[in-house]
């Protein structure tokens, strides 16, 4: 998607409904890591990097690195921290350990909007590809197949979130 095209549909959203309680991230995620981010793997992620400017490194600048402001949905194993860009990646140019690291297009601005905005929000994604190994023409046929687990992180998301929401709901109203 891009994060242009992820911002647009936000504020489109903002614009007509309203500020969202909660934001879910779902897509597909790119794996620097092929050995533990294995393709048709459901990740969430927990850090979120922006990966199209010279950060200087994976230090906390407030900007450039936002972590999860929310309890995981997933177990900690399942964690991983995403560097986002707007290019299909071929290979790992980090040069950084990429143990649990995917890539992707959008979370790090949606992340940023949620954090700016105070919304909770969590991303999942299906791992579609390990960089340097795929291309991106076979990128679709992947996303293809992997439809149904991308069907599973869309509901494990939404009942999570729907969940917390009506906890948050029951707690709100204790005492009125």
């Amino acid at each position: 998607m891009g994060k242009l095209k992820a911002m647009t549909c936000l504020y489109e959203f903002v614009m007509k409904y309203g500020m969202p309680k909660w934001v879910l991230v779902g897509g597909y995620a790119g794996s620097l890591d092929g050995e533990s981010l294995k393709i048709g793997r459901i990740i969430e992620g927990d850090r979120f990097i922006e990966g199209d400017f010279d950060c200087g490194g994976l230090e906390d600048d407030g900007h450039h690195l936002i972590s999860r402001n929310v309890e995981r949905i997933l177990e900690e194993e399942d964690q991983a921290t995403f560097i986002c860009q707007d290019r299909f990646l071929k290979e790992n140019q980090y040069g950084v350990d990429s143990l649990g690291c995917a890539t992707d297009m959008e979370s790090h601005a949606v992340a940023r909007f949620c954090e700016i905005k105070g919304i909770p929000f969590n991303v999942l994604k299906v791992v579609s590809d390990v960089v340097g190994e795929n291309n991106e023409e076979g990128f679709e046929k992947k996303a293809y197949e992997l439809s149904q687990k991308m069907n599973e992180v869309i509901t494990i998301g939404l009942l999570e979130i729907s969940r917390r929401l009506e906890k948050k709901k029951g707690s709100d109203n204790v005492g009125n």
